[in-house]
């Protein structure tokens, strides 16, 4: 016996393998010197096996048969304590599960408290807090010009119309504030390109020579003056369109409604020119028919220049056949600006007003009653002509 001066000295015992083992080098152990089960015989540090020599057994005695004394651990010691098992659960099960139980019973306190001293200063730790608690922040961009506004608003405004997934995301970062000045070189970038442009030029310049009366015609280039008229009945409140020569009455007239971008019949402004119904192709019939919230695309018709354009597919009116004959119906076809059959122009109709032209209050199989009323408005007296229907 003597007195302690250092960890050679200091020896712990493993429950599992029976062994007092030293605490200054694991690999050696209490050894019973020759492996002599004799009383008083000496023990010594020997290469740890599994001999019966170095297995012991550890008995506490207490007084009143209590249970044996816990160690205090301070507040300071309880909450590092609770990080380093934290710490082990994440990265070393084993360990955790020893010093869990050892701790929830009181025991080694000290030594794993020693050993949470070693483990907060290493590497490894502070990596693996800095990935679990330390978080990430966003630099806030909250500066914005009213240059950069304008361009990011018309920059969403593109992406919105030709790539949803990276509006969405433009969008959302826009919002809080964040990588201003990514979207903004994104919008540089962009904004001079070729696609662009054509997005711009279909949106916005729009060319158009239709005419600024709440009444027109729509007349043909082609030699004649040919105009479009509403037709014979085809079912299903649709009326086919055809070409004739002028006679100013009242199957001749249409406005343009700036709200769904649609042309609009002028006797009912609940009929619309479109496609007929469950034809969306080329060559398909040009009608008119009840407008439809549902199809409010297919039937958004506008002038670009001196051609009459679907907006949604892209084609033009058409003289079918390119014939300039009395009664060709019309159709949309691939537009070929070098044909007059694809020329179009409106004709104000001053002499006539909305109010001026009734309306019938339901649709029926022939609300115009065309075929047997076919009244004809002279286009150049001074006094205003009603327009009535027929609805028996």
């Amino acid at each position: 016996m003597r007195n302690y001066k250092s960890t050679d000295q200091s020896i712990w015992y493993d429950r599992r393998t029976q062994r007092l083992n030293n605490g200054r080098d694991s690999r050696f152990c209490v050894d019973a010197w020759a492996a002599r089960n004799t009383e008083g015989n000496q023990l010594t540090y020997w290469s740890c096996h599994n001999g019966a020599n170095q297995k012991w057994t550890i008995s506490y005695w207490v007084k009143r048969g209590g249970k044996p004394k816990e160690t205090k651990v301070t507040k300071r010691q309880s909450l590092g304590l609770i990080k380093m098992l934290e710490y082990l659960k994440a990265n070393n099960r084993g360990l955790y599960r020893k010093a869990n139980t050892q701790i929830q019973k009181g025991y080694r306190i000290s030594y794993w408290w020693a050993y949470w001293v070693r483990t907060s200063r290493s590497s490894a730790y502070r990596k693996w807090y800095a990935g679990k608690y330390t978080k990430k922040t966003v630099k806030k961009e909250t500066k914005v010009s009213k240059r950069q506004s304008l361009g990011l608003i018309k920059m969403l405004e593109y992406l919105k119309s030709t790539n949803q997934g990276l509006y969405r995301q433009a969008n959302t970062n826009i919002q809080r504030g964040q990588r201003i000045s990514y979207w903004w070189a994104y919008w540089t970038r962009i904004s001079r390109s070729s696609s662009y442009r054509t997005w711009y030029t279909r949106k916005y310049s729009v060319k158009s020579t239709q005419a600024t009366g709440p009444f027109f015609q729509i007349k043909s280039r082609m030699s004649g003056g040919m105009v479009l008229y509403v037709a014979e009945y085809m079912g299903e409140s649709h009326y086919r369109l055809r070409i004739r020569k002028p006679r100013n009455d009242r199957r001749e007239l249409f406005y343009f409604d700036k709200k769904t971008k649609s042309i609009r019949f002028a006797n009912d402004q609940r009929f619309v020119l479109g496609l007929q119904h469950n034809h969306q192709q080329k060559g398909a019939a040009v009608v008119v028919r009840p407008y439809r919230q549902q199809q409010s695309r297919e039937e958004q018709v506008t002038f670009r220049g001196d051609q009459l354009v679907n907006l949604k597919s892209r084609w033009c009116l058409d003289s079918v056949g390119g014939k300039n004959v009395h009664n060709n119906p019309v159709t949309f076809w691939d537009c070929d600006k070098a044909h007059a059959h694809q020329q179009w122009f409106s004709v104000a109709q001053g002499n006539f007003s909305r109010v001026q032209v009734s309306t019938p209050s339901v649709v029926q199989e022939d609300p115009f009653n065309i075929a047997q009323n076919a009244t004809t408005l002279n286009a150049t007296t001074t006094e205003p002509v009603v327009l009535t229907v027929n609805n028996n």
